[in-house]
């Protein structure tokens, strides 16, 4: 594995390009990703997977098949034969 490399919009010389992407981001954006952090604010387990995990992952366009979230929110057939 190769060492992190620190992305060049980081670096001192770009401080003002890297706060106007993050203020455009998280204010001004109508791009769903900037909101996938607030989406299950309240939450009560954090080790828990629950189906706002799976809506902030949609926020993300981060595909989950429905077989796949069956098994993280504990329906699928997997996860109850190993609790047999």
């Amino acid at each position: 594995m190769s060492p992190w490399t620190r992305p060049s919009i980081l670096s001192p010389s770009r401080q003002s390009d890297a706060r106007r992407h993050l203020l455009r981001y998280f204010a001004g954006s109508d791009y769903s990703g900037s909101y996938f952090e607030e989406v299950g604010g309240d939450r009560v387990d954090p080790n828990r997977v629950t189906s706002e995990d799976l809506v902030a992952l949609a926020m993300l366009s981060v595909p989950v098949q429905g077989a796949a979230a069956r098994e993280l929110l504990g329906g699928g057939p997997a996860l109850r034969s190993r609790a047999s």
